[in-house]
């Protein structure tokens, strides 16, 4: 292996990267199996031929290493299928001729991670590689097959990234923010393919919907199960939600339906509406699934709970994840409200509720996190109001 001089490691770190968004984003079809490990473990089966046809399995990893959900979307033209492989169910809708891959999936996916992001979207490996040029201290390391460019930052955490020798296309991702899960992504590449179509299995039972559920936590007692889903169940309802949410530093106004959201805070607000997202002196054209990279871009952060709601996933799943333990830790009246307490543990994250019994929603929301000693590195707490 070849260690290139240390003067010439951060251009020559910066060519790679800028190397690779080129390559993906000249790309017009590919194939790949990516497997995400962190805090939830995760694989892709990903094809696609530019602009208008790909498939994408999503694998959901349990315990034990089987498959929680299993699940291929299609999209072939104007049109999205999905194929529930658990439950032998599928769907169908529209998903316009206006707008990326990944833009066009989401009517039925939601919000795709960066994994299959940046294979999906011609612009995005640049967009995410990019985030890393403001880090020093980057080395390259080359052989016959592969490139590897990383750094290790006091403090801060260690990033590698390898790259294909020859078409500097992304082959892993190792993300470590200290405080953090780390979280290592892997690219398989497969055969480029010509074709993608769709046609359900004989027997699959055609739906409007599918139920889209995490895998649970471990609980400690039949009572902490019951006060979780009686949770989870209030939310996956909702038609709307409006509420203020504070954590001691910046307060959130919220309104979420099935089709808006509107977020203000004394800093800057946003708002969505039939496809439209509006910020500042800005209005553009998307999809809700695109709604989090544009204000990433602006450096508009979203409330975590609007977050998932508009990636139709559910708030107390996000937050009592799969590998916690949960139990029934007390009752407190708030205002005139009782509310049950519940926490989640697990060795880097530790989640404490309230839970409303009227409506079993969220009244305050705590999230500590870890370090591999045991030491707490961060602490957020957030208290809600609805209206």
């Amino acid at each position: 292996m070849i260690i290139l001089p240390l003067l010439a490691t951060q251009a020559n770190a910066f060519a790679v990267f800028d190397s690779c968004a080129k390559t993906h984003a000249s790309l017009k079809a590919a194939s790949a199996v990516i497997t995400v490990k962190g805090k939830a473990s995760s694989r892709y089966e990903v094809a696609f031929i530019q602009p208008d046809r790909a498939r994408i399995r999503l694998s959901s990893v349990a315990a034990g290493g089987t498959a929680a959900s299993e699940r291929v979307f299609t999209l072939v033209g104007s049109k999205v299928y999905g194929l529930d492989l658990k439950t032998n169910e599928w769907l169908e809708r529209s998903a316009g001729t206006t707008g990326n891959i990944a833009y066009r999936l989401s009517s039925v996916v939601g919000q795709l991670d960066d994994p299959a992001n940046i294979l999906l979207i011609p612009s995005r490996a640049k967009d995410y590689l990019g985030l890393f040029k403001t880090m020093p201290g980057w080395v390259v390391s080359r052989n016959s097959s592969d490139i590897t460019v990383s750094t290790s930052l006091k403090n801060i955490g260690d990033y590698s990234f390898k790259f294909r020798a020859d078409d500097k296309r992304l082959l892993s991702a190792d993300i470590h923010t200290r405080g953090q899960t780390r979280t290592v992504w892997t690219y398989n590449y497969r055969t480029t393919p010509t074709s993608i179509a769709f046609t359900p299995p004989a027997r699959a039972r055609k739906v409007a919907m599918f139920q889209d559920r995490a895998a649970p936590p471990a609980f400690e007692s039949k009572a902490a199960q019951a006060i979780y889903q009686a949770s989870v169940g209030a939310y996956r309802k909702l038609p709307n939600l409006n509420y203020t949410v504070t954590d001691g530093i910046t307060t959130f106004d919220v309104n979420f339906t099935r089709n808006s959201a509107i977020q203000k805070n004394r800093l800057y607000s946003f708002s969505y509406s039939n496809g439209s997202l509006a910020f500042g002196s800005k209005s553009i054209k998307c999809n809700a699934a695109d709604i989090e990279l544009h204000l990433e871009r602006a450096k508009i952060g979203v409330e975590p709970v609007l977050k998932a709601l508009i990636n139709h996933k559910n708030p107390v799943e996000r937050l009592l994840t799969q590998g916690m333990k949960v139990r029934v830790i007390g009752n407190l009246k708030i205002g005139q409200v009782m509310n049950d307490l519940i926490e989640g543990k697990s060795k880097e994250y530790r989640v404490m509720l309230a839970i409303r019994r009227d409506t079993h929603l969220i009244s305050s929301a705590t999230s500590e996190n870890y370090d591999g000693k045991g030491n707490r590195v961060a602490r957020v707490e957030r208290r809600f109001t609805y209206r």
